[in-house]
C-alpha cells in the first residue's frame, strides 16, 4: 500500500470511527483505532518523499481526528455519569459541572491544537 492509499482509507476510517461512536459501537471504535495504528506504519514504513507528497492530505484529516476525540471524550462523560447515577445519583461534582462548567472538566480537556 502507498502513502497515497493509506491516506485515502484513514479519511474513511475517520467518517466510519464517527458513526460507530454516535452509535455507541465500542467494538467498531475499538477495531477503527486498531486500523489507524495499521494505516499510520504503513505511513511509517513509505518513503520520505511519498510521505512529503501526503502531507497536506494527512493536515486536512487533524480536524477529523480531533472532532472524533471530542466525540470519544463527551461518550465517556456520558457512560461515567450514568454508571454514576446507577449507583445512587450522580455526584456532586458532576451536578455542578453540567449545570454551569464546560461539558469537558478541567485536567480533561482535549487539546485542539495538535
Amino acid at each position: 500500500m502507498n502513502a497515497h492509499a493509506a491516506a485515502e482509507e484513514l479519511r474513511a476510517l475517520l467518517e466510519e470511527e464517527r458513526v460507530a461512536i454516535r452509535k455507541m459501537d465500542s467494538a467498531a471504535v475499538a477495531a477503527s483505532a486498531e486500523r489507524k495504528v495499521r494505516l499510520l506504519e504503513v505511513l511509517s514504513a513509505c518513503a520520505v518523499n511519498e510521505r512529503q507528497e501526503v502531507a497536506t492530505e494527512l493536515g486536512a484529516l487533524v480536524p477529523e481526528l480531533k472532532r472524533n476525540g471530542v466525540l470519544l471524550a463527551h461518550a465517556r462523560d456520558c457512560l461515567r455519569d450514568a454508571i454514576a447515577a446507577t449507583r445512587g445519583g450522580l455526584a456532586e461534582d458532576v451536578q455542578s459541572t453540567r449545570a454551569s462548567g464546560p461539558a469537558i472538566r478541567p485536567g480533561r480537556r482535549v487539546s485542539t491544537r495538535g
